[in-house]
């Protein structure tokens, strides 16, 4: 089974943040998602919110999603993750092919807030 890292930093806004993980090219997959120690989303839809800005600063916010090819026209597979604050977005695109048709991959991201 491939494993992709994603390991940044992001800015922290003065808002209110949010995040959103997409699983792309008609694959299938689930997530979780972890700020410091706490578990604070888990399934295949991830839209949750992280808390303001400035309280997010110095913290490192992980998440771990399992895809799945089931798409029998592309091996393509791909994890998109959106910030949101209310006025910005801050998107991030991990990407990976599977060798074949049914293959899992096991995408993982840590970012530190700054």
């Amino acid at each position: 089974m491939k494993v992709v890292d994603l390991i940044t930093s992001i800015r922290a806004s003065t808002g209110h943040m949010s995040l959103d993980i997409v699983v792309g090219e008609g694959q299938i997959g689930a997530s979780a998602v972890k700020l410091g120690a706490e578990v604070i989303a888990t399934g295949a839809d991830i839209q949750c919110a992280l808390g303001r800005g400035p309280e997010l600063v110095g913290h490192v916010l992980t998440t771990k999603s399992t895809v799945t090819d089931v798409n029998d026209f592309t091996n393509k597979t791909s994890v998109k993750y959106v910030f949101r604050d209310g006025l910005e977005t801050q998107t991030f695109l991990s990407k990976v092919e599977v060798d074949q048709n049914g293959d899992a991959v096991v995408y993982r991201s840590r970012f530190t807030f700054i």
